[in-house]
């Protein structure tokens, strides 16, 4: 840490920047390392005191992410859980140093078992968001895929904020449709608060980071849209500095 020009790290900018790309409990380390907690400047106590409302928040959408797991499984529903919480789980061995917002579930048999999850998220307070901002309840007799890219996968949220953000997928927008029934039959667990997990295996979860990568950088809709993808650079040196280790 001693490489690094202090009055650089302490830029807003910088700061900014590990926020957007959900790293900031990173980047709080590492201006911990480097000062005296006596004399932080006043913009990293305010950070100080963000991070700390992050991690609470994490681990309360840990929380209900496997409260909802727990119900799919005691409807013997296959799912995935993928992205966000489970690569800050798998791959950071600090955790919290990989925020996420959304959970995300691929059903393994979307059109079948799609009903009872809206069904139950329904009962949990849940609504869905259709795209562009309109928020919706739960129709579960007639379902709306959200209106994104592809249109793969239906958004809901609940809570001050959309504090809780819960996406049910057919696919990944980096996985084709036509091979995502491929990867749902390479899965491992994980446990996480003392549950096991469904989700991708190490190799499968690999691909799905390098296709991320492709998808949230180089793609023509990424170039209009995205100008926040640095983090998914950084999932995929963090699984491959695991691997190396």
């Amino acid at each position: 840490y001693s490489d690094y020009n202090l009055s650089d790290l302490l830029d807003t900018q910088i700061a900014d920047f590990f926020r957007q790309n959900k790293l900031l409990n990173l980047y709080f380390d590492i201006i911990n390392r480097i000062l005296d907690k006596q004399t932080l400047p006043i913009d990293i106590l305010r950070i100080e005191k963000e991070n700390s409302l992050n991690n609470r928040l994490q681990n309360i959408r840990l929380s209900e992410m496997v409260k909802i797991c727990q119900f799919m499984g005691s409807k013997s529903i296959q799912y995935i859980i993928t992205k966000g919480a489970i690569l800050s789980e798998m791959l950071y061995e600090t955790p919290i140093y990989r925020s996420f917002g959304d959970i995300d579930i691929v059903l393994c048999n979307f059109e079948s078992d799609c009903k009872i999850v809206l069904e139950y998220l329904k009962q949990e307070g849940y609504r869905q968001e259709l795209g562009w901002y309109e928020i919706v309840d739960i129709d579960t007799e007639h379902i709306v895929l959200g209106e994104r890219i592809d249109h793969h996968e239906i958004p809901c949220t609940k809570g001050i904020n959309d504090l809780y953000c819960v996406e049910i997928k057919k696919t990944l927008s980096s996985i084709p449709s036509n091979v995502i029934s491929y990867f749902n039959n390479h899965t491992e667990k994980i446990k996480i608060n003392d549950f096991s997990i469904h989700t991708y295996d190490l190799t499968h979860t690999f691909i799905m980071l390098c296709s991320n990568v492709f998808m949230n950088s180089e793609s023509r809709t990424a170039i209009y849209y995205n100008d926040s993808f640095i983090r998914d650079y950084y999932d995929l040196y963090v699984f491959i500095n695991m691997l190396q280790h």
